[in-house]
């Protein structure tokens, strides 16, 4: 047995010697003496708790102590108590090496930022986030109160985090992208004290101004914070960050970022640095990040402090195999959890490097990874299967990596996550990394969510072992502490190789939410209620297969989410906000395949009588009103209109899978031929208006198959849902799975082959099927 597989089964069955092991790299104010327990608190004190069971339930520790102060100011042993020196407490030792070491590199290369690099060392993070930290503690934030944070990709986004966790106070950051109306659901919901914004954004055609954003979401909202504290950026080009209003302008009153520092550090009327951290219960939480619902009511995924630290901590180490000299670019965002998890707190937790990266990955060109990764020594790079499609496109022979003056060699790991990763990726990156990356560099796909905290499954890179290989289209085996079962609808444990489910047995992993912010009705009937008979197994929601070696390949989600360019968007939410425009009376959204983004919102809208006939006409006017009411990233790629509207589930998804059938067979003879055949098989997809032509194409054609094959005579062999009712199926099924094999399919009627080669499909078959050569029978529709 692999080492990976054994420490996986010792976590799950020896959980207490194995996680009690893992805690000693925390610093605590008070150990854990057990590591799963029950809880201490109450769901009075906890409005955001689940079930009795926590982990480390009698412990203490604080988040900022051991991301910033530990490594400054190093305690003499690990049970000494987690000071750090003041004015009126007798100084420790410092380590200058450590305090001199860079927590933060922030770069931003848009031609019109001035200051398009900096870096923070491990000591200045630690003085700015002790003075952020007396600036809330002066307005009378205290533990247990809520911070909506509304910045972009800056250092100073990352410092008011951890201002927030110093303090005990509950940071819900909030991605720069959402319109004000989604902002004010997130603001009434935590019923947050204060928020903390900057004054604009970025994107490659300029600065978004940030504070209309922000006032027309205090207006909304019907929860008034006390205060906003306002970050004026200076450095941008066309940006003039307005003037602080005492009285605010949606009547909460603003207070500068840069004038409230001054006060503290100047002393006056009493204020001063937040010197030492303020001890946290294992079970309370460091912070609540909203995520998408399917009815469109953001959901607050709440992490528990104890759990959150001990395993990113571990994580960073043996899974990602970093050390405190490495440096991680993970080029997500802080608003997402990814950002959470890979740009902040794990690296900070082992004393690492972390790159803030404000840009895009194809500007100014595709090579701006390539260069910070040369120019900073990167040798972690995480990110979203889209920035790799899009830097590809630009650079399909790799050309920028070779560049004269870019260096790769310091690059170990380029890990996926955020979508699927087709298998065409994976090779080009792995065999690309071969040649220019460092000795052994290696793609490891791993596949988590908001709710889990950390991936569920990928291959551990630095427990001193040779990891395991990967492969391509597999995001890995199941992650310590990690209970995967792959089920069927009753569930009952499939066969290998069978797609089912995928759950996770109880108790979930410690770095998984406690519980949902304020709803603990909507936690029960979103993870555990479908499955609540088998001991309330979690529902991540995504099907997937288990091979024989434990490898998990995730197929598809199987609720009504879509992954667009890595961002989670609730259909449901796009839905009701097409429905309230004018012209259209109902509507419903399926994710459309994109080459570069995976997937992107397609709309099928019933118009009301007397619209406009245009369809583009009527696809820009949508467009607007998603940008206003949702954000840009809910931009629908095209639309159909309807008479007949789909209105079960099982229609919808049949929607989904003939969309994504008919965009992957067009597709496939646009593909050109350096893609391969298998990048085809694994979901090639053609430009825009391939996408509008299959999807009209569908939605012309009213038949329940989600897939088919053409033949001789007009004839076709039909693919169908999984969850389609048996009754209503012309063969007799028994069950549907998923394979990428040659297909042979005939017709009842006609005893001639129609379809022959690789094809992957949902495929309904009348006898147990292997991984060769398969025929279906079935009448002629």
């Amino acid at each position: 047995m692999h080492p990976q597989l054994a420490l996986h089964r010792q976590s799950l069955h020896d959980r207490e010697a194995f996680w009690l092991r893992a805690a000693r790299d925390i610093h605590w104010h008070q150990p854990p003496s057990v590591a799963y327990g029950k809880t201490t608190l109450s769901e009075q004190a906890a409005p955001y708790a689940q079930g009795d069971g926590t982990w480390f339930p009698n412990a203490q520790l604080n988040t900022c102590f051991n991301a910033l102060d530990r490594h400054v100011y190093p305690p003499p042993t690990a049970s000494a108590p987690p000071l750090t020196p003041s004015p009126h407490t007798p100084h420790l030792a410092s380590d200058p090496a450590r305090a001199a070491r860079i927590a933060f590199h922030h770069v931003s290369p848009l031609p019109f930022q001035k200051q398009q690099y900096r870096s923070i060392t491990y000591g200045e993070a630690l003085e700015t986030v002790q003075t952020l930290a007396g600036v809330l503690k002066a307005h009378g934030l205290k533990k247990g109160d809520v911070v909506v944070i509304y910045m972009p990709m800056i250092p100073e986004t990352a410092l008011a985090m951890l201002a927030c966790a110093r303090l005990g106070v509950v940071h819900s950051v909030v991605f720069g992208g959402f319109a004000p109306k989604e902002l004010a659901k997130r603001i009434e919901d935590s019923k947050c004290r204060f928020v903390i914004a900057a004054s604009c954004g970025l994107e490659p055609k300029g600065p978004v101004a940030y504070k209309p954003l922000v006032d027309g979401a205090l207006g909304h909202s019907k929860h008034k914070p006390e205060g906003l504290l306002f970050l004026r950026r200076h450095t941008i080009q066309g940006h003039e960050p307005p003037v602080v209003n005492p009285k605010g302008a949606a009547g909460v009153r603003e207070l500068d970022w840069d004038e409230e520092i001054k006060l503290v550090r100047d002393g006056v009327d009493g204020r001063h640095k937040c010197w030492s951290c303020i001890p946290v219960a294992s079970e309370e939480p460091v912070y609540t990040l909203y995520t998408s619902g399917t009815t469109g009511a953001p959901k607050g995924a709440t992490r528990l402090t104890g759990g959150h630290a001990v395993a990113l901590r571990y994580s960073i180490q043996h899974t990602f195999g970093m050390t405190p000299s490495d440096v991680m670019l993970c080029a997500s965002d802080l608003g997402w959890v990814v950002g959470h998890s890979y740009i902040l707190y794990a690296p900070l937790l082992l004393g690492a490097s972390t790159v803030i990266f404000e840009g895009k990955p194809v500007t100014p060109d595709a090579g701006i990874l390539w260069r910070t990764i040369s120019t900073l020594g990167v040798t972690h790079l995480f990110t979203a299967p889209t920035a790799l499609r899009a830097v590809r496109g630009a650079d399909p022979d790799a050309a920028l990596m070779r560049a004269p003056g870019v260096s790769l060699r310091s690059l170990r790991t380029l890990f996926l996550a955020g979508e699927r990763s087709e298998p065409s990726i994976v090779e080009f990156y792995r065999d690309t990394l071969k040649e220019l990356g460092a000795v052994g560099a290696t793609v490891n796909d791993n596949y988590w969510s908001t709710e889990s905290g950390s991936p569920i499954t990928a291959l551990c890179l630095g427990s001193g072992w040779a990891p395991l290989e990967c492969r391509p289209g597999s995001a890995g085996l199941p992650q310590m502490g990690m209970d995967v079962r792959i089920v069927d609808d009753q569930g009952k444990e499939v066969k290998q190789g069978e797609m089912g489910n995928l759950v996770l047995a109880q108790p979930l992993a410690p770095s998984y939410l406690g519980g949902l912010w304020n709803n603990m009705a909507g936690y029960r009937s979103a993870y555990t209620s479908r499955f609540e008979k088998m001991g309330g197994w979690f529902d991540t929601g995504d099907a997937a297969v288990m091979d024989p070696d434990g490898y998990i390949s995730i197929l598809a989600r199987a609720d009504d989410i879509i992954q667009v360019a890595g961002h989670r968007m609730g259909t449901g939410l796009l839905e009701q906000v097409l429905a309230s425009h004018p012209q259209i009376t109902e509507a419903c959204v399926v994710g459309a395949p994109d080459k570069m983004k995976g997937n992107v919102p397609f709309a099928l809208a019933v118009a009301r009588a007397g619209a406009p006939t245009d369809t583009a006409a009527l696809l820009k006017d949508l467009n607007e009103h998603l940008r206003t009411e949702v954000g840009p990233i809910s931009r629908e790629s095209g639309i159909t209109p309807l008479h007949v509207w789909p209105l079960t589930p099982v229609r919808r998804r049949a929607w989904r899978h003939r969309s994504h059938e008919r965009a992957a067979e067009d597709a496939q003879r646009q593909d050109t031929a350096q893609d391969g055949a298998q990048d085809r098989r694994a979901g090639g997809r053609g430009p825009a208006q391939h996408r509008g032509v299959a999807a009209e194409r569908a939605a012309a054609d009213d038949r329940r198959c989600v897939g088919r094959a053409q033949g001789r005579g007009g004839h076709r062999a039909a693919l169908w849902p999984e969850d389609e009712a048996l009754s209503s199926l012309p063969v007799s099924v028994k069950r549907s799975q998923c394979y990428d094999v040659p297909l042979s399919l005939q017709c009842a009627c006609k005893s001639k082959v129609m379809h022959r080669g690789p094809r992957r499909a949902y495929i309904s078959v009348s006898q147990s099927a292997s991984p060769s050569p398969l025929s279906i029978s079935c009448t002629s529709p």
